[in-house]
């Protein structure tokens, strides 16, 4: 047995040590290396992400003044559809006044001339029978307001 020191020993364990260091450096400056690619990657992706975000947001604002826009319209619409389906209604009733109207105007001339008929017969008869002048001028004098009723109407 030997009992010298080993000389050796120290700088081969240092040895060791700067090549595990240099392993060590080597295998940190691989991760720094990926994790810098990853921070890039990573910020590209939030630049598009963001970009994205910021196009959907334009969109949605764009859409939103639309929406608006239509709304507005639609009211618009509305408002006129009201005022036309009021105005229908009032021209409805009016229609159906000036129908009573006519109807009520119908009669009276059917009855006119009814009774200008049975006084135009009457007449004639009186004429007929009394064969005065008088009658004759009757006759004539209902067979006028007979004819201007019948024109006027």
């Amino acid at each position: 047995m030997n009992c010298t020191p080993d000389l050796e020993s120290p700088t081969l364990a240092q040895g060791d040590q700067s090549e595990s260091s240099e392993i060590q450096i080597t295998e940190i400056n691989a991760l720094l290396n990926q994790l810098e690619e990853q921070h890039h990657y990573l910020k590209k992706e939030a630049e598009l992400a963001l970009k994205q975000l910021q196009e959907t947001q334009s969109q949605l604002e764009e859409q939103a003044q639309d929406n608006e826009l239509l709304l507005l319209q639609l009211h618009q619409v509305q408002e006129e559809l009201e005022r036309y389906f009021l105005e229908s209604q009032r021209l409805s009733k009016d229609k159906e006044k000036l129908n009573q109207k006519l109807d009520r105007q119908k009669t009276t001339l059917t009855n006119q001339k009814t009774m200008l008929f049975t006084g135009y017969r009457e007449a004639r008869k009186d004429w007929l029978a009394s064969g005065k002048k008088l009658g004759n001028n009757m006759v004539k004098a209902t067979y006028k307001k007979l004819l201007s009723a019948t024109y006027e109407n």
